[in-house]
């Protein structure tokens, strides 16, 4: 499984904004959590970005999918999370060689690995502890353990996920 997370900036105290600050409104969270803001390198295949759109609206990409990228780089099988067919890489070449970025787009397996930074505050990432924390095994259990043991973060990041109650 392949999914990497470290902080790139922060955190930092002050006012949210950009997107903190649009969310901040339809948020019941604490809005203490709202002016720590953080920015995360995260490296992790595509079907886990298309779940974490929801918390994360704005990536900036190391690394576009290959139909939006304006180098002439070649796919190999390191680009993906798991084993794909030599047979379908020469395809997906292919397409890219003769310029049919749609196709390609469409066939892109969801495997396909993505270095993205997310700009995002602790109560996103309370949010996220909250709402996948609980799962046993994959990608977004991985993300959560990642974040509790992020230094920098750990601290902050298990009071702001401690149930209400305690």
């Amino acid at each position: 499984m392949v999914l990497d997370v470290s902080l790139h900036t922060g955190p930092h105290r002050g006012p949210a904004s950009g997107i903190a600050a649009r969310e901040q409104h339809s948020s019941h969270g604490d809005s203490a959590l709202w002016e720590i803001t953080l920015t995360l390198a995260i490296r992790a295949p595509e079907q886990w970005w298309k779940q974490a759109q929801r918390y994360f609206p704005e990536i900036a990409w190391f690394r576009a999918r290959p139909e939006l990228a304006e180098d002439e780089r070649r796919l190999v099988p390191e680009d993906f999370e798991e084993p794909v067919p030599s047979g379908v890489i020469d395809h997906l070449n292919a397409l890219l060689d003769a310029g049919n970025r749609e196709a390609l787009r469409l066939q892109l397996p969801d495997s396909f690995i993505r270095h993205g930074l997310a700009h995002t505050t602790m109560e996103v990432l309370a949010r996220i502890s909250r709402e996948r924390g609980h799962y046993n095994a994959g990608h977004w259990k991985a993300f959560v353990e990642q974040l509790h043991e992020l230094p920098e973060v750990g601290e902050i990041f298990s009071v702001a996920t401690r149930p209400a109650d305690a």
